[in-house]
C-alpha cells in the first residue's frame, strides 16, 4: 500500500504548486479574497436566477450575505426542481445564463491553482446543496448516496483524476466531509465502478474509527485524489454549498487501473475552460419544472449539456 499511495501524491501535489499537504492524497490551497468572495456572489445569482425563474410571483432580496439569503429562503430552496436527490444545482434553460457566469468565475479559479498545462477539467462543474438534518431521508437510502464511505471511482471516476472541492458557504464542521485513506483490499480488487457504495462496506467498515483530522473551512481549496475516501455528515440545520469539479492528470501511475471513457467528453482543455462564459456558452434545453429524478446509478453527469460557440 505504501508505495502506490506515494506515487499518487507524488503526483498529486505536482499537478499544482499552490497545494499545501494535509495528508497523503489530500491538499489545499488558501484562497485570495476577491475569488472567493466572486464565487459567492455568483452562487447567490444561480440561486436567485433559480428561485425566481421557478418563483415568480415571489421577490427574493439579493441584499442580504449569502448564508442569509439561504437561511431565508430555505424552504423555496429546498423545492427547487433542478436540485437532484444528491444535491447538485443543475442549469436549464432558464438558468443558463447565470450558471454560465458561474462558469466565468470559476474559471478564474482555476487559473488561480495554476495546473499543469495538460491537465484536464470537468464541465460543467458542480454547485452541491446540503440540506444537512433537513436532508430528504428518501435520498439517504440511494445508492449512491454521498452520506456512505465511498471513492468517486465507485461512481465512474477514473483513477487518474482528482476532485476539487471548495467550501462556499455553510457550517462544514457539522455537515462537512469526513475523509479517510483507503483501507486493506481496496486496490485492486474495488479499484471499479459500484453499483451501490453499500457494496463496498468490507473495505469501509474501519473508517469511522479512522478519519482524517481536518475539517473544510471557508476560503480554501481542497484537491482529493481519486483513492481518497470521504461521506457527508448531516448535524446541521443550515444549508451548506460547495463547488466541486474533477481534473484528469495526464501523468499515469501503476495503480491507475480503472477507466470510464463514457466521461471523455465531459473533460476539455484550459484554453477552452478560459473561454466558458465569454465565447462559449453551456447551455441545457430542459426546463426548470417538477420531475421525478432517475434514481438508477449512472457513470456520468446528471444531466446533458452542448456547448455554444459565439464567436
Amino acid at each position: 500500500m505504501i508505495n502506490y499511495i506515494k506515487e499518487r501524491s507524488d503526483r498529486l501535489f505536482g499537478v499544482s504548486g499552490k497545494l499545501s499537504k494535509l495528508d497523503s492524497l489530500l491538499g489545499v490551497c488558501s484562497l485570495p479574497e476577491n475569488i472567493f468572495r466572486d464565487l459567492r456572489a455568483c452562487t447567490k445569482i444561480c440561486l436567485y436566477d433559480a428561485l425566481s425563474s421557478y418563483y415568480s410571483e415571489k421577490y427574493f432580496k439579493t441584499v442580504l450575505e449569502l448564508e442569509d439569503f439561504c437561511e431565508l429562503y430555505k424552504d423555496f430552496i429546498f423545492d427547487l426542481p433542478n436540485i437532484t436527490p444528491n444535491g447538485l444545482l443543475m442549469p436549464k434553460v432558464e438558468t443558463n445564463s447565470s450558471h454560465n457566469i458561474f462558469n466565468k468565475q470559476t474559471f478564474k479559479l482555476i487559473e488561480y491553482l495554476s495546473f499543469e498545462s495538460s491537465t484536464r477539467i470537468a464541465c460543467p462543474v458542480n454547485l452541491r446543496i446540503n440540506f444537512g438534518l433537513r436532508t430528504n431521508p428518501k435520498t439517504l437510502d440511494r445508492p449512491r448516496s454521498s452520506t456512505n464511505w465511498h471513492t468517486d471511482i465507485w461512481a465512474g471516476q477514473n483513477c487518474n483524476e482528482a476532485m476539487i472541492h471548495t467550501p462556499i458557504c455553510g457550517d462544514f464542521k457539522s455537515s462537512g466531509i469526513k475523509t479517510c485513506n483507503p483501507q486493506d483490499g481496496f486496490f485492486p480488487d474495488y479499484v471499479k465502478s459500484l453499483n451501490s457504495y453499500i457494496d463496498g462496506r468490507e473495505v469501509t467498515d474501519k473508517m469511522d474509527d479512522n478519519c482524517i483530522a481536518t475539517t473544510m473551512s471557508l476560503g480554501k481549496t481542497y484537491a482529493l485524489d481519486s483513492f481518497l475516501f470521504h461521506k457527508t455528515s448531516l448535524s446541521s440545520s443550515k444549508i451548506r454549498i460547495i463547488l466541486s469539479f474533477p481534473i484528469r492528470l495526464i501523468k499515469k501511475v501503476s495503480s491507475d487501473t480503472y477507466e470510464n471513457h463514457l466521461r471523455d467528453d465531459e473533460f476539455i482543455s484550459l484554453e477552452e475552460w478560459s473561454g466558458l462564459g465569454k465565447n462559449t456558452l453551456v447551455t441545457s434545453s430542459d426546463h426548470l419544472k417538477k420531475e421525478d429524478w432517475d434514481d438508477k446509478p449512472k457513470d456520468h453527469y446528471a444531466g446533458k449539456f452542448k456547448k455554444l460557440n459565439i464567436k
